[in-house]
Order: C-alpha cells, then sequence, then structure tokens
C-alpha cells in the first residue's frame, strides 16, 4: 500500500510561495472545524494577508472523523469539486460549513 504525501493532498489560500506555512486538519460536518475555518477564512487570514502580503499560506487538509457517518461523502463530493473545477474548492468549502446543520 502506498502512502501520499501530505503535500499531495491538501488545498491552498494564498500564494505557493509564502515562507509561513499554516496547515489546518478540518471535518466538514464536525462544529468545531466549522468554528475554526469560519473565523479564519472571514477574519484571520483576510487580516493577515493585508498586514503581510504574500507571506503566509493556508493548508486545508481533509480529516475525515468516523463518528461523524456523513463525513466520508462531504469530503468525496469536496475532492470531486475541485476536480472539475479548482477555484470552486474554497467557495464550495464556505458553502457545506455554513450549512453545516441542514
Amino acid at each position: 500500500m502506498a502512502l501520499v504525501s501530505p503535500g499531495n493532498v491538501g488545498h491552498r489560500l494564498g500564494s505557493a510561495a509564502a515562507p509561513v506555512v499554516l496547515e489546518a486538519y478540518l471535518d466538514y460536518v464536525c462544529p468545531f472545524s466549522k468554528r475554526f475555518y469560519t473565523r479564519f477564512v472571514q477574519e484571520v487570514f483576510p487580516y493577515v494577508e493585508q498586514q503581510y502580503p504574500g507571506q503566509v499560506q493556508f493548508i486545508f487538509r481533509h480529516q475525515v472523523q468516523p463518528w461523524h457517518p456523513q463525513s466520508s461523502m462531504v469530503h468525496e463530493a469536496a475532492l470531486a469539486v475541485e476536480q472539475v473545477s479548482p477555484d470552486a474548492f474554497f467557495p464550495f468549502s464556505n458553502q457545506v460549513f455554513e450549512n453545516q446543520e441542514e
């Protein structure tokens, strides 16, 4: 069985050349992941990017939690969205987290 390098499974927000890398392992169905993602993407990352342009990149890593039965399907849908349109990954993720309770 081959293991995939972590560098191949993340989704980047920001410049790939940025020297500071922040990685988060998130589950679309986890309420704590929602809280972190929403605050980070809407408030923290824009502020950091404004203060330190091009210096920070954010990597979203999938963390499927087995105690959330729908988690696998939602993560697979996100990967499918990225395959079809890479630029749609973060807008899709925003929508999933915003509508998590549904």
